[in-house]
């Protein structure tokens, strides 16, 4: 079991979080492929779009924090009820300043989004003017145009030799949107895992020759 699984369980949150979006009871789930990938890439900037409900980010703060590596991670999210699923509590939880997330990892820095409208990263990236990421993580609108929106919004923000990994790749919209996008790109399926919701990680095919 990995540090901070305690924490996370301790807040009383259904297990199913914890089981879609990286744990099973006793192998660690899609947590070793992270783990792996992290091994690989030792990614310095992260950005995880959508999965509010602070897993994701803590799984990847974790595993920088026992390699002993700095990372910085961003979380943004919607806060709408029964979309964004933003804490253990209330759509939006983790994603209000001095919550729990936030003051136990201040290190993950929290942003929200009150519109869906093609999720939340063409908004995110506008505002923030940001950034270049060694990571996108991808769980936000699964529409089929909401994946293709934040795929496309998220391959102009990555390091050439960055990763965007797709949570819920078990699901046909996003399956369908990620295969539109890679017959269009230079974008490649690096690896897929269907433990849990599935994960898919895409690389652009310059990163597979350095």
């Amino acid at each position: 079991m990995f540090p901070g699984y305690e924490f996370y369980k301790n807040l009383n949150v259904d297990d199913i979080y914890a089981q879609g979006h990286g744990l099973k009871e006793s192998d660690g789930g899609l947590f070793g492929e992270y783990r792996n990938l992290y091994e690989l890439e030792v990614p310095n900037r992260v950005l995880v779009i959508g999965s509010g409900t602070g897993l994701i980010p803590i799984i990847f703060s974790n595993i920088a924090s026992y390699f002993g590596n700095p990372i910085s991670i961003d979380l943004v999210d919607a806060i709408l009820p029964n979309v964004g699923y933003g804490g253990p509590h209330d759509a939006g939880g983790w994603i209000y300043p001095d919550s729990v997330l936030n003051r136990k990892y201040p290190k993950i820095v929290c942003h929200y989004q009150k519109s869906i409208d093609f999720f939340s990263s063409l908004q995110f990236y506008e505002e923030t003017g940001i950034k270049i990421y060694d990571w996108i993580y991808v769980d936000g609108d699964h529409s089929l145009e909401g994946v293709s929106e934040d795929l496309l919004n998220s391959s102009k923000h990555i390091e050439t030799k960055g990763s965007i990994l797709l949570h819920d790749f078990n699901l046909r919209s996003v399956v369908e949107a990620t295969s539109k996008f890679l017959d269009t790109t230079d974008w490649k399926l690096y690896k897929q895992s269907k433990i849990g919701a599935g994960l898919g990680i895409i690389k652009h095919k310059e990163a597979t020759l350095l």
